[in-house]
């Protein structure tokens, strides 16, 4: 019989029949899943799924056909905006009234009507920018219970989510232990950079010599010391800048639990 625990962000309540019919999980696994709100048109959230959608993660696995906001015009869709750690550049896909994904960074590219379905590595996530009105964004699927996961960070920028189907705090995850750049200058550290819903702002951290991050807006904050004290949530995405590259290892802390 298959179980089912319910994993939510923002009060979410029930999932809509649409949304079951184009994203049936069928699985003697534990099922899960989230909500993403988002914001009104021409906003953005960071966003990520931290759920098994399939043998890989993709677009359509994530988010089916019916859920992002659909149009002829590029202006009237929800965008899902990819960023590739290699390049430093990001790629931005829309649906069509077909419900397939076609490249959508500006109007010219969206008219070439170049699709695809781009794998969601584990531990990556993505901007979802509104259309023409706010909406509300599903996803779920198998909860991840493999004992540990591995995401390569590359130098630079990285849109990054925790690996598993849970929240988890700034302090309590495995950057420092897998070799984050950690310095006693502002400059010499890596960062995490959170979007902050309740002032819509973003935050930053930087990890100190001791393992412990610190807000670091700016050196004189940094110079406050004051610990990060906030956790990363189910479906919430951040970037990660990191002087050098790392292999970000994590474990998983619920594993045991709900085997």
């Amino acid at each position: 019989m298959k179980k089912m625990v319910t994993l939510l962000i923002a009060g979410a309540a029930v999932v809509s029949a649409s949304f079951a019919q184009t994203n049936t999980v069928s699985s003697a696994n534990i099922v899960g899943y989230s909500r993403i709100d988002l914001p009104d048109a021409g906003q953005y959230v960071i966003g990520s799924c931290n759920f098994e959608t399939g043998e890989t993660n993709t677009l359509l696995s994530i988010f089916g056909t019916n859920q992002l906001s659909q149009s002829g015009a590029l202006a009237g869709c929800d965008r899902v905006v990819l960023y590739d750690p290699t390049s430093q550049m990001y790629q931005a896909w829309a649906q069509y009234t077909d419900g397939v994904f076609y490249k959508a960074n500006d109007n010219n590219e969206w008219n070439l009507g170049i699709s695809g379905n781009p794998v969601i590595p584990t531990g990556s996530s993505f901007f979802i920018a509104s259309g023409s009105y706010s909406n509300k964004i599903y996803v779920s699927g198998n909860v991840v219970l493999t004992e540990t996961n591995n995401v390569s960070i590359v130098p630079g920028y990285q849109l990054l989510a925790y690996p598993f189907s849970s929240d988890v705090s700034l302090q309590g995850t495995g950057f420092f232990t897998s070799g984050a750049s950690a310095n006693g200058a502002l400059a010499g550290c890596d960062k995490v950079i959170i979007f902050d819903t309740a002032t819509q702002r973003y935050q930053t951290y930087a990890i100190y010599t001791d393992g412990i991050w610190y807000k670091a807006n700016n050196n004189d904050e940094w110079n406050l010391g004051i610990p990060a004290s906030n956790n990363i949530a189910l479906s919430q995405g951040f970037f990660y800048e990191a002087k050098s590259a790392l292999n970000w290892v994590e474990t998983n802390n619920y594993s045991q639990l709900i085997k």
